[in-house]
């Protein structure tokens, strides 16, 4: 969706990121409508755990988004660095990252693209980056086509490999159900090749169980997780503030907390 540069805004004097739209797209009208989407759609949202969008604009042929300066280490690379999360800390990662999906939810947006290497930890908060796949459920814009596929393979919702109109939010939580499965396992959930069989596997078959790979992980995570995971969207959770509950449920029977930074 375009570059990033760190910049200074200097009326502020504060530094931001500025994303920018690769130049040989700025002649093609789908690719500026989709990348002023994501400003429209990412400016509405005010939420610690989504990245601020601050402004807006274009300058000649160079359309450009300002946003909130996020300076951490993703999940993915997190995960890289330093190992799988131990349970705690995977559950408060997930804990933040749907608290922000519900409130995009709440403004009648989907990410569509949500994956380890899209959630930032800066101090002790997990922000959601990169909603350039974001989808405004009211929008007429057409800036997909139909039956086209949208995202990332290994964290795609079955339903998102047939058509990127059909993710709402419960493909959102089956993405976040693979990056939980990740931040445990240190894998995705299924390890096929090529992006043709991820998608078979994602339709059907079922990942190994994530006690089986992890024992420490108890029983109400590990049910969490495959009801995150179901194929079909009308068996998973069906919003974010639902998993949220049995994330509370989980605590207040003893599950332990702990800080990110």
């Amino acid at each position: 969706m375009g570059k990033v540069y760190l910049a200074e805004q200097v009326k502020l004097g504060r530094k931001v990121a500025v994303k920018v739209l690769p130049q040989e797209h700025a002649d093609d009208p789908d690719y500026v409508a989709r990348f002023h989407r994501e400003a429209r759609a990412v400016a509405e949202l005010k939420h610690p755990n989504i990245v601020q969008v601050y402004d807006v604009g274009r300058e000649g042929d160079t359309h450009y988004i300002i946003m909130e300066l996020v300076q951490g280490v993703d999940l993915k690379e997190r995960v890289r660095r330093s190992g799988r999360l131990s349970v705690a800390e995977s559950v408060e990662a997930i804990d933040q990252i749907a608290q922000g999906l519900e409130h995009a939810r709440e403004h009648g947006i989907v990410h569509r693209d949500i994956k380890p290497s899209n959630l930032v930890i800066e101090g002790d908060r997990v922000k959601i980056l990169d909603l350039g796949l974001a989808r405004k459920f009211e929008s007429d814009e057409a800036l997909t086509q139909e039956g086209r596929a949208l995202g990332t393979p290994d964290y795609m919702s079955p339903e998102q490999f047939e058509d990127a109109h059909r993710a709402d939010i419960r493909s959102d939580i089956y993405s976040l159900g693979c990056t939980w499965y990740y931040l445990l396992a240190g894998r995705p959930p299924f390890l096929a090749e090529s992006a043709m069989a991820k998608a078979m596997a994602h339709f059907k078959e079922s990942p190994e169980p994530i006690q089986t790979l992890v024992a420490t992980v108890p029983t109400a995570v590990a049910e969490m997780i495959e009801k995150m995971l179901v194929k079909n969207p009308a068996d998973r959770y069906q919003t974010p503030k639902e998993l949220l509950a049995d994330i509370e449920r989980w605590r207040t029977q003893g599950g332990a907390s702990v800080s990110l930074a």
